[in-house]
């Protein structure tokens, strides 16, 4: 294997970006002792800014000059390191939310028309495919997706947009955030000198005051055997946040969705990510904007799905995210509600409209969301019908659903009459299906849209969409329903911290019980 490292930081020892950088160099070393390596330091031997003759050679032209056919060769060679290299290793500060000029320098001698990018008349295409870029980044505030920073981050989002214009598709960001923020020390420049005393804690961890606490995280979409257990060190809390120790977490479809990757362009590809939406457990500390819970609450909610990371020992939260666990609920059984309790929410009361005398269908009325959906319709006043797995139904049918049918065999509900909504939790029914079924001005819910889908049903005029809403607009409603016992959460399974890689696998394998997957710290 061959790997290129870069680095660029003018701090020389210092520098937290070359400390990071050289971890990972070590770590990818030791993991393959016949990598070669190739090292450039562009702050001791700096490239220099590209000229007009040199971008004229970049281009065919022949140096007319000594110096410009030495710079020239430079530049070839700088360029053919960069193509021969499996793995890139950037050593990135941020400086005044932007790039050191001397990594730019580097930038424009690999970024050539014809080498690794090339014009087409479908438009432009990334020659530089195959290989594998890390980026070791270091800044003294906080600038990652979700801080008020956010928007002045002109470097990794550089870096990650300027190597996939390339082609290269494996880009990942390791970086050590807030090194300039510390009580009783001036703010660090440049990049944020760790000094002497204050040395990177981890290869995933950002840098700030908290201790580091233990999660499930992974550094690249794919299967269950991307996660493991990793340090994290929450991020200081702000005005309106709110710290919690965890002590349970309900194991959620969205968690290994996430993961897989079904919505990599909308929480982007800085990793490592955390794993882990509904969670329940004790508030350790809340920001001065917080009112809705104090310190020594216990609280169970859901976190921001860009943000994702329950399952740890301590999360930051969005204080409207969370609300005050009912007393007489445990900690896995609150864990359970969020996202389940609140789509079920926004399908049956919100979209539906549930009332006295209104006729449900729910299929798939036997899982999560099925059940919580059954709750509410049945507290409503509504008769509901439907269709679950052959196993679950005659608790189902306990539970007021009346009658219910076996889901595999949809012919059996066909025939069940007609209702003034369905509710396809389980997206094993047609729209089709749910259409014929429907009275005059019935509606079809949906909480599994696909494009052909939402088109048929967008043509009806009866077809709408449901999805969990995590703000406190549902939450606290929720829980005072808890808390009179018309939503009953059920624990299928529950699991120590320990087996949360486990468990968090198994479900994604099709676990089949009564029930939620809990998992408790």
């Amino acid at each position: 294997m061959k790997l290129l490292h870069v680095d660029a930081s003018i701090l020389g020892d210092h520098s937290a970006s070359r400390r990071l950088s050289d971890s990972i160099v070590k770590r990818l070393t030791a993991l393959n002792p016949a990598t070669e390596v190739i090292r450039y330091d562009l702050a001791a031997e700096p490239i220099g800014h590209l000229t007009g003759a040199e971008l004229l050679a970049q281009r065919g032209s022949t140096p007319e000059d000594v110096a410009t056919k030495e710079n020239a060769a430079r530049n070839a060679k700088a360029l053919d390191d960069f193509l021969d290299a499996d793995v890139v290793v950037v050593g990135a500060p941020m400086y005044n939310f932007s790039l050191p000029s001397q990594l730019k320098a580097w930038l424009d001698r690999v970024a050539v028309a014809g080498k690794t990018f090339r014009y087409t008349p479908n438009g432009v295409e990334g020659l530089a495919k195959g290989k594998r870029v890390i980026i070791a980044s270091s800044r003294g505030n906080f600038y990652r997706e979700g801080q008020p920073a956010a928007g002045l981050d002109h470097q990794e989002k550089y870096l990650k947009g300027f190597f996939t214009f390339l082609g290269v598709s494996d880009v990942t960001a390791i970086r050590a955030e807030g090194l300039g923020i510390s009580p009783g020390k001036p703010q660090c420049r440049h990049g944020g000198s760790l000094g002497r005393d204050r040395k990177p804690r981890g290869l995933t961890l950002m840098q700030n005051r908290e201790p580091a606490m233990k999660r499930v995280q992974y550094d690249r979409f794919g299967g269950p055997e991307q996660m493991y257990f990793g340090n994290y060190v929450p991020p200081p809390l702000e005005r309106h946040q709110v710290r919690v120790k965890v002590k349970a977490v309900a194991i959620n479809p969205l968690d290994w969705k996430l993961r897989q990757g079904a919505m990599k362009l909308i929480i982007g590809r800085t990793f490592p990510k955390g794993v882990g939406s509904d969670y329940a457990g004790t508030v350790e500390a809340v920001g001065d904007g917080v009112t809705n819970v104090k310190f020594g609450d216990d609280v169970f909610g859901t976190m921001d799905f860009k943000n994702a990371g329950a399952f740890a020992e301590s999360i930051v939260v969005d204080s409207r995210y969370l609300t005050r666990k009912p007393p007489q609920l445990s900690f896995g059984e609150a864990a359970c509600l969020p996202i389940p309790a609140t789509t079920a929410w926004a399908a049956i009361i919100d979209k539906a409209q549930a009332r006295s005398g209104s006729r449900l269908f729910i299929n798939g009325c036997s899982g999560a969301v099925g059940t919580f959906a059954v709750q509410l319709a049945l507290a409503r006043g509504a008769t509901v019908s439907g269709s679950c797995g052959k196993a679950a139904m005659p608790k189902t049918r306990a539970a007021g659903v009346d009658p219910v049918f076996n889901y595999a065999d949809s012919s059996s509900y066909r025939s069940a009459g007609k209702f003034d909504a369905i509710f396809d939790t389980a997206g094993t029914m047609s729209v089709s299906e749910g259409l014929a079924m429907l009275n005059r001005g019935g509606v079809f819910v949906d909480i599994n849209p696909t494009p052909g889908r939402v088109l048929r049903g967008m043509l009806s005029g009866h077809y709408k969409m449901a999805f969990a809403t995590m703000g406190t607009e549902h939450l606290p409603e929720i829980a005072q329903f808890a808390h009179e016992g018309v939503l009953r959460p059920t624990i299928g399974l529950e699991k120590p911290f320990s087996e949360a890689l486990t468990a968090i696998a198994n479900a994604e394998s099709g676990f089949r019980g009564p029930g939620r997957i809990v998992v408790a710290l």
